[in-house]
């Protein structure tokens, strides 16, 4: 009897160590599967950026960006979506791209083509100085920023974190000023932007006084690596 409880005992252990085998080589069979498709990601976006075919662009930026580590091609694949942007009529959220080429990669070669597109030359506003001036802003809360984008492919690839975003709301109620301060990738970070641009007076919220700098933090989280998903990923 004592023998047969070992051999199912051993029978048990070696069917969990299938399991986990085939899991492991499942998860890995699937990351190719994602990291080929990105890189033909990448390709296609450069391929429509000299195309000008700016819509398609950043359709395949998507999915270009979704990797945890983007490396040097982080500061091409944002210039490219500010590039675009602005091309598509988007100037607000271009010019936040741009800055983000500027503060996050300062040795990029995408950096002085950045700061031309910005009209600036130098390291005029320094990320660092416009961080001290931030040392008393505080959120608004009237001000409501929707739920930004967040892709599949971009949590199944574990591309998560935060973004923190400086922007202003005018008297007319329009954004400007985007900047983002602190993020954790920049796919994440661009997305943040489209958000805060579409930052909006919260229905039946008393208007604070406008015009008024504010701040706000977006997160971004996957059910696919452990983590709680957020349910509406809106600024905290």
């Amino acid at each position: 009897m004592g023998l047969g409880r070992k051999q199912h005992a051993f029978e048990a252990a070696l069917l969990l160590i299938m399991i986990v085998l085939i899991g492991a080589g499942c998860g890995s069979f699937w990351g190719n599967v994602r990291e080929s498709e990105r890189t033909r990601a990448v390709s296609n976006a450069n391929k429509y950026f000299k195309q000008g075919r700016c819509s398609r662009v950043l359709e395949q930026l998507d999915q270009a960006e979704a990797a945890r580590d983007l490396g040097p091609y982080g500061a091409q694949a944002t210039y490219q979506r500010a590039v675009c942007l602005e091309n598509l009529g988007y100037t607000v959220s271009a010019r936040a791209n741009y800055w983000m080429v500027v503060d996050f990669y300062p040795e990029s070669r995408m950096k002085p083509m950045a700061l031309k597109r910005l009209g600036r030359t130098g390291s005029q506003d320094s990320l660092a100085a416009f961080r001290q001036q931030l040392a008393s802003l505080r959120a608004v809360p009237q001000i409501e920023v929707p739920s930004p984008r967040y892709s599949e492919t971009a949590e199944r690839s574990g591309v998560v974190g935060a973004a923190v975003v400086v922007f202003t709301m005018g008297i007319d109620e329009k954004v400007s000023d985007i900047r983002v301060v602190q993020m954790d990738h920049p796919l994440l970070a661009s997305w943040s932007i489209e958000a805060v641009d579409r930052a909006t007076i919260a229905e039946g919220a008393t208007p604070p006084d406008l015009p008024v700098q504010t701040i706000t933090q977006l997160v971004f989280s996957s059910i696919w690596h452990g983590e709680e998903r957020e349910t509406d990923k809106k600024a905290r």
